[in-house]
């Protein structure tokens, strides 16, 4: 087992002033460079180039702001096991400051953040999907083309009826661009490729039923939710899967994000919640990602936070 800083974290405070959170996070597990600098929680930068440590960008945006004070600065490490390579990210964790920056909510009341995901994680309920899951995810390296059909299927909903007779061209479930996985056989890309996989992936169009009053035949993307789901299996969870109620559970835990920011600010901050909720492995990160789809999806939230 290996512990890899991959993050520094801390306050900056200035009297009279608004406190400033930073994170600088590697972009890849043991290089610094390249790196996100997030602020606040919402505001993203990229530093490339010649850098020696994480060390020097912290010091570097701490010059940006004159006159503030470092407070609470806590490092964060990866535990690897060079053994099993696809635990690097799972096994994310660290020492968090005593100030959570989310906000684990239930019924108007914020709650601790292990009795947050448990219970959420409850609320998806025991027949769900969670054994199809679990027996794609052990899998990975060797799912076959009815594999790739069955992520498919468990992704658009259409495991067991009812579903319409929906799994097939010309519907809503891209079932196109899923027989395209099922022939391809996908492998799980280098971290230097997974951006391009991502986006080879997302631009993908499938047809989607046609114009009532034209007969044209609908076009729809296979978007970054899909290619993530897709991501996420064939690397065998390493990947954590976004989708609009999960984007919409970051909004309501603090951290609002754009889908473009999945690489760069969604991973790390899947772990951070990951570790303040003190889950890690296969099946706590599911139970995260049940808890965070429940929360996203819960109509009793107002419409803005």
């Amino acid at each position: 087992m290996e512990q890899i800083i991959i993050g520094i974290h801390a306050k900056l405070t200035k009297d009279g002033e608004k406190d400033i959170d930073l994170l600088v996070h590697s972009y890849y597990i043991g290089r610094p460079s390249p790196c996100v600098v997030i602020t606040d929680w919402s505001t993203r930068s990229d530093i490339g180039g010649s850098i020696d440590g994480l060390d020097q960008i912290f010091d570097d945006e701490v010059a940006k702001h004159p006159e503030y004070s470092v407070k609470g600065r806590v490092n964060l490490v990866a535990i690897t096991n060079p053994e099993s390579p696809t635990t690097a990210i799972q096994a994310t964790c660290g020492q968090l400051p005593s100030v959570s920056p989310f906000k684990f909510l239930d019924q108007g009341r914020e709650i601790q953040p292990r009795v947050w995901v448990d219970l959420w994680a409850a609320r998806y309920g025991e027949d769900g999907d969670n054994d199809v899951y679990f027996d794609l995810i052990a899998k990975q390296g060797t799912l076959s083309g009815d594999d790739f059909e069955l992520i498919g299927r468990w992704k658009e909903n259409c495991l067991k009826p009812p579903d319409h007779g929906s799994w097939k061209t010309g519907t809503p479930k891209a079932y196109d661009v899923w027989m395209q996985a099922k022939a391809e056989l996908p492998k799980c890309p280098e971290e230097d490729g997974v951006a391009d996989f991502l986006r080879d992936w997302s631009e993908r169009t499938f047809a989607a039923g046609e114009k009532k009053k034209t007969d044209e035949v609908l076009r729809y993307r296979f978007g970054l939710s899909r290619s993530t789901t897709l991501l996420h299996f064939i690397s065998g969870g390493r990947y954590p899967i976004l989708d609009s109620n999960v984007e919409l559970a970051m909004t309501r835990l603090g951290s609002p994000l754009d889908i473009c920011g999945y690489l760069h600010c969604f991973c790390p901050l899947f772990s951070k919640i990951a570790s303040a909720c003190a889950v890690s492995g296969t099946h706590g990160l599911r139970k995260l990602d049940n808890a965070l789809l429940m929360y996203g999806s819960d109509k009793s939230f107002p419409t803005s936070i």
